[in-house]
């Protein structure tokens, strides 16, 4: 990570955001100029105008580091950062991140004398509302079920993913671009730029931003990194982000639409139904038919908002992006068919204890898509597990506007206890498939004539971000609680299958693309006979 941190003026700062009645809030629906016709299909690892990070954590001394690269050596990137937790995809932090041309943006995921997570930044990038620098900043629980108690809600800001968006490319030569641009190995953050890019009482259109304020349409080329290490166990799991591309039709990198928006509070009720399809943020909308997977889908229910939208909540994955997005719904949908996969695929080792290299496996799923179809609402009432037909009225504590195709009909809803009895709330699951291979023969669930047969116990992933937990009790890789599962694959014998492969089906039931689902296999083993622990994360490989 970089060591040198710019201190800004934190109480001027402070003090120009709260005499703001209004925000600076530049954005384009008609794509008059942007030349981005659609969104390309997911790529672990690529570089994109979207990234993902499917799972971040502080549990059981976990630490993630994550990295966003820009490697446009042109333009600027103004990149919101958004962290949401792994059961309901809940915003627990959001910021803005300026960057510099060939930038690097460094920052580390750590738990806080609170309990809740917490992020830490040395890096002089420029970041809005404010540096993070090394004291950090907690994440916040504003969002989450408030029935629940302090030390629930800090569970659900310990496990979760990241979000990453360009809303606005910082245009070279301009006053904006000076401010962010790295002068001897730092970024100058001009005070009074932050400033303006917070407070002004002003609404304008693209055409006016390259002037004035030196934002233009954003071209992507970002990518980043991830990990998630371990002091205690001494392990460590790494990889890239997922990336989405905006591209033209012929598939050529192209300028998506430009949404930029300060973080700051005040009401953007006014904006929000044209700029979001989070349910929770704009309600649900009854009848409306919206395209998913080559069909028409209904929505669900009807249902009023349940948190009131602020500025800083906008734009988010759901917002117009590219010139086929009519509507937040449809941009959330098309989102969510180029990420869907009906099937993921991957390899498991999971030995006994007692073993001279004892193994452990974790799968991680993450559906960053998620919110934008189902989420819990939270209310005043408590549910226990159950079936919600998708197509049924949700109960009064699930905002549904449709969920995705092939799900096999119906989500379920469990409470969840962590290990030491906490009561974590309810969370969504949805129907899965479990079947695969030892090493030496196929193997299938629901045919007799091939041995072994598993014995599985997955019929769901449950969360935003789903863990799975192969022949374990517990988490001993990841160290997982929040979201997680356990499965078991056995022999015809009733004896663990300790190694192969398997494949996790999405579709359930139905026909259709399945889920949208990022993620990875983490493995961790221990030699016995020099104490040396390792880990191992190996992407899945998705039918899409």
């Amino acid at each position: 990570m970089k060591k040198s941190l710019l201190a800004l003026s934190a109480a001027a700062l402070v003090g120009g955001f709260a005499t703001s009645a209004h925000a600076i809030v530049i954005k384009d629906h008609t794509a008059a100029a942007a030349t981005a016709d659609k969104l390309a299909t997911v790529e672990q690892g690529g570089v994109g105008h979207i990234l993902f990070t499917p799972y971040y954590s502080t549990v059981n001394g976990n630490t993630t580091l994550i990295s966003l690269v820009n490697t446009d050596l042109v333009n600027g990137k103004a990149v919101k950062v958004r962290f949401r937790g792994a059961a309901n995809s809940d915003d627990v932090l959001d910021f803005t991140v300026l960057m510099s041309p060939g930038d690097v943006w460094t920052a580390s995921i750590e738990p806080s004398a609170s309990g809740v997570a917490k992020i830490i930044s040395p890096d002089s990038t420029c970041v809005l509302p404010r540096q993070i620098g090394t004291e950090g900043v907690d994440f916040r629980t504003f969002r989450l079920d408030q029935k629940l108690s302090a030390e629930a809600q800090a569970y659900h800001t310990r496990e979760g993913y990241v979000e990453f968006l360009n809303m606005a490319d910082i245009v070279p030569g301009t006053t904006v671009f000076k401010a962010v641009k790295h002068v001897n190995n730092k970024a100058p953050c001009t005070p009074e730029v932050m400033d303006m890019l917070m407070s002004l009482d002003e609404v304008s259109h693209a055409d006016a931003a390259d002037a004035k304020y030196g934002l233009s349409y954003p071209t992507g080329q970002l990518f980043g990194n991830w990990s998630i290490f371990n002091n205690q166990s001494i392990t460590s799991y790494g990889g890239g982000h997922a990336s989405v591309r905006a591209v033209t039709n012929a598939g050529a990198n192209a300028a998506a639409r430009l949404f930029f928006a300060p973080q700051m509070g005040g009401d953007a009720s006014a904006d929000a139904a044209a700029n979001t399809a989070d349910p929770l943020l704009v309600g649900g909308f009854a009848g409306a038919t919206q395209p998913w997977g080559g069909a028409t889908v209904a929505f669900d229910t009807a249902f009023a908002k349940t948190v009131n939208p602020l500025w800083l909540d906008l734009p988010d994955l759901s917002t117009p992006y590219t010139k086929e997005d009519t509507s937040p719904q449809v941009r959330a949908n098309k989102l969510s068919e180029a990420i869907a996969a009906t099937a993921a695929m991957n390899e498991f080792v999971a030995t006994d204890d007692a073993a001279s290299v004892p193994f452990s496996t974790d799968w991680v799923f993450s559906q960053p898509t998620r919110r934008y179809q189902v989420a819990m609402a939270y209310s005043a009432s408590t549910s226990t597990e159950k079936n919600m037909p998708v197509n049924a009225v949700a109960s009064a504590n699930i905002a549904t506007q449709h969920y995705f195709a092939g799900t096999g009909g119906n989500l379920s809803v469990r409470s969840r206890l962590a290990a030491n009895g906490v009561a974590l709330g309810d969370i969504l699951c949805a129907a899965a498939t479990l079947a695969g291979t030892n090493r030496e023969e196929l193997t299938v669930r629901t045919e007799g004539d091939f041995s072994p047969v598993p014995t599985v116990g997955a019929s769901r992933i449950c969360g935003e971000v789903a863990t799975l937990t192969f022949n374990r009790a517990d988490s001993k890789v990841l160290h997982a609680n929040l979201t997680n599962e356990r499965v078991n694959i056995k022999d015809g014998s009733g004896a663990y299958v300790e190694a192969g492969w398997a494949t996790l089906g999405l579709k359930g039931a139905g026909a259709g693309l399945g889920l949208p689902v990022v993620g990875y296999a983490a493995t961790a083993f221990t030699n016995g006979n020099t104490g040396g622990n390792y880990g191992d994360a190996i992407t899945h490989r998705f039918q899409r």
